[in-house]
């Protein structure tokens, strides 16, 4: 018997198997994004001393000497609680998932604002291991506001989200702290890691795995944090794109790139909105001395700055440096608290007293590294040092652009630097000059900070947000309300002079940008440290070696904002956070300037 067959279920089975397959060719579009992405993402899974484990998710950035370089979210292969270290970190590979995992090795590389570590591993250890193929895996910096955004990675398994649940990218860029702002709610706990991707390639990694709060961080930062800032390969290919046709070019393949993006060039005049701080200006009679090959002058120290520069209630970062008032020049040779003004930077310096003070933390500061100690009596001759950090401006003066990854304006210090550019800026400044600049030594800087005083910070033991830039971040957030309230902004150094200065006269000493100091770091130092003008160790105690930085920055929590305390970091390289003063040598033109 011949089964009868209405017309309306033959249209209604078509409409079904039509919906099937369009809804299997939409959900497909990311699977086909990501599947070329997914043999660089490993799965992790890192384990403490205290028996805790922590999932998560990183992806293959570079290869070089058959070892495989691995970013992923600090969180996820360090524990947040100093007691309780990582004991290892193992990594599985997409062809092999179900093996028992790859021993990885934590490099000390790490960058906390953004929550970014890194990871190596010899690929002639891990089974199966397949060649890595680099060709069209692209990353790119930019994309379309609303434009779809893809992850790899969830609940230990390559999971890729169907196209119905992919989130949209709601700026075109990343914002200026690095973070790129998605909206997306597939994301679940145990993604941190994972890579973010849309049709054009890599975008972005993810740091937060919460749903309500998923946040990840833009991958050219990602890319500078392992080529820039640290001396580790980058194979995946930028994606170029212009008004006539897209096109791939390769980044670099070697171990360490040249960062080709152009900073801001424009002079501070040229820069919209950009203020330097009202210098001292010399007069002789009613002229001013300034402009190009104008002498340096000497000028009484005001008697206003023996308290703060800023007014009642005046926010930090709106604040600017007081003008002083314009004064016949002082007499040679010069006194504690005298004032120089370099007219063709604007740079001014405060003469500081000699003097000995106790370098170093007694034992009664509980918050004191044991590369702080023995506390020991130094003696220090009398100097001129820098009353501000150099400044954007002032930098550009000199060198003609802005440091790369620079931020902020004319009046805000001049970061990221390292030791090796700042040693650059000072050569070219002495040149252009005739004088004699250079980076004051540990034990002047210190000295300086200290400013007569014994206690923690020179304002007291104590810490307190309206008298130092410090942990304006969202690790470190102690300070990030006040800054809010008093119309500062977060995550970047305030413009110089906007908080209180010491007892010479100087600002920011503590917190705001790390300086550089001209010594090697020497980690026992302080045990054959001379008495009269040390000048650190002949060679660093670190490998690689490092030079020191001192008085801790918007990026620090309070341990580190204490005039004892000492960090270091190699000479090549730079955080976002370093900067620098200049200490001026006594030099006959000086101290015969025409009156």
């Amino acid at each position: 018997m011949q089964q009868f067959i209405s017309p309306l279920t033959i249209l209604f089975t078509l409409a079904t198997l039509l919906g099937s397959a369009v809804s299997a060719s939409a959900a497909g579009i990311g699977r086909r994004i990501c599947g070329p992405y997914k043999p660089l993402v490993v799965q992790i899974t890192s384990q403490f001393a205290h028996g805790a484990q922590e999932h998560g998710f990183g992806f293959l950035v570079g290869e070089q000497d058959h070892r495989l370089y691995i970013v992923t979210a600090n969180h996820v292969v360090r524990s947040r609680y100093p007691d309780n270290p990582t004991e290892q970190v193992l990594l599985r590979f997409s062809w092999d998932p179900g093996g028992r995992g790859n021993r990885a090795e934590l490099l000390d590389t790490v960058y906390k604002p953004l929550d970014l570590a890194l990871l190596r591993i010899d690929k002639r250890t891990i089974m199966g291991t397949r060649r890595v193929e680099w060709k069209g895996r692209t990353w790119c910096r930019r994309w379309q506001v609303e434009e779809k955004v893809w992850f790899i990675g969830r609940a230990q398994k390559w999971y890729v989200p169907p196209d119905q649940r992919a989130g949209i990218l709601l700026r075109p860029e990343a914002d200026l702290l690095g973070f790129i702002h998605i909206d997306i709610d597939s994301i679940q706990p145990g993604t941190s890691g994972a890579p973010l991707l849309i049709k054009n390639g890599l975008v972005g990694m993810v740091v937060n795995d919460s749903p309500e709060k998923a946040q990840a961080v833009n991958i050219d930062h990602i890319r500078r944090f392992v080529s820039v800032e640290n001396p580790y390969p980058w194979n995946l290919v930028k994606y170029e794109r212009n008004a006539e046709h897209t096109e791939v070019t390769s980044s670099t393949t070697s171990s360490r790139i040249k960062d080709n993006d152009q900073p801001n060039d424009q002079s501070p005049a040229k820069v919209k909105g950009d203020t330097v701080p009202q210098q001292n200006k010399v007069t002789k009679g009613s002229q001013v001395v300034s402009g190009e090959g104008a002498g340096v002058k000497i000028l009484p120290y005001p008697q206003q700055l023996q308290g703060t520069d800023r007014p009642q209630g005046a926010a930090p970062a709106q604040q600017e440096a007081q003008t002083t008032p314009a004064v016949p020049p002082a007499p040679s040779p010069p006194k504690p608290g005298d004032m120089l003004f370099e007219p063709i930077t604007k740079i001014e310096l405060i003469r500081i007293p000699e003097g000995c003070f106790d370098m170093g933390s007694p034992k009664a500061d509980k918050k004191r590294y044991n590369n702080e100690v023995p506390p020991h009596q130094v003696c220090m001759d009398a100097f001129w040092l820098g009353k501000y950090e150099v400044t954007l401006a002032q930098w550009v003066k000199i060198m003609g652009k802005k440091p790369r990854r620079s931020h902020g304006r004319g009046t805000h210090p001049a970061v990221p630097v390292t030791w090796e550019e700042a040693q650059e800026f000072i050569s070219r400044l002495n040149e252009k000059t005739g004088l004699m600049f250079r980076l004051p030594t540990e034990a002047e800087w210190e000295y300086a900070a200290r400013a007569g005083t014994s206690t923690i910070r020179h304002w007291g033991d104590d810490i307190s947000c309206d008298q130092a830039m410090y942990s304006n971040d969202a690790n470190e957030n102690s300070c990030v309300d006040y800054v809010q309230q008093h119309g500062g902004t977060l995550g970047v150094a305030a413009p110089v002079g906007s908080y209180p200065p010491n007892e010479f006269g100087l600002h920011d000493m503590l917190g705001n940008v790390k300086e550089w100091c001209a010594d090697w770091y020497g980690k026992e130092y302080y045990f054959s440290s001379p008495k009269k003008n040390p000048i650190g160790p002949s060679h660093s105690s670190t490998d690689p070696p490092a030079r020191v930085l001192r008085g801790g920055s918007w990026l620090d929590g309070s341990r580190i904002i204490r005039a004892a305390a000492r960090k270091w970091l190699p000479p090549g390289r730079r955080y976002y956070d370093t900067g620098f003063r200049l200490v001026l040598e006594d030099q006959g033109r000086v101290e015969s300037a025409p009156e």
